[in-house]
């Protein structure tokens, strides 16, 4: 399978299964809010091109999403549950459209790329006591 065909593939499925994880919290019906993750998530290649970048968005939202609620909405300031179907609904709107993850929650907290660029706690620590 070629990487562009396996990258419609997987936005297709990310775009079925967020969107049913969407409906899945809406009917209170929690435990099936992960369907699928576990598959796309063995799937998605890790050292792809840039196109897959935010299916790695969305992917991190995903799992950040399955551990909140694992925690009865907890570790995510911020964030209540009927935040994260909103927020669902935001990328699947932009992966059907094929376009960037627009939400700026969601890019600012779930974004690899941002977290990457940003210096970390202990480092910005240090530099204040210096």
């Amino acid at each position: 399978m070629s990487p562009a065909v396996a990258y419609e593939d997987l936005r297709e499925r990310f775009v079925e299964c967020l969107d049913a994880a969407v409906r899945a919290q809406e009917s209170s019906d929690l435990p099936t809010i992960e369907t699928g993750f576990d598959q796309i998530d063995s799937e998605l290649p890790r050292d792809a091109g840039p196109e897959f970048d935010k299916l790695h968005v969305a992917l991190e939202f995903w799992d950040c999403w399955i551990d909140a609620r694992n925690h009865h909405w907890s570790y995510y300031p911020g964030l209540v549950a009927g935040d994260w179907p909103r927020l669902a609904r935001t990328i699947v709107q932009d992966l059907q459209q094929k376009r960037e993850i627009s939400d700026e929650r969601v890019l600012e907290r779930f974004d690899f790329r941002r977290r990457a660029a940003r210096p970390s706690l202990w480092s910005r620590l240090k530099e204040f006591w210096r």
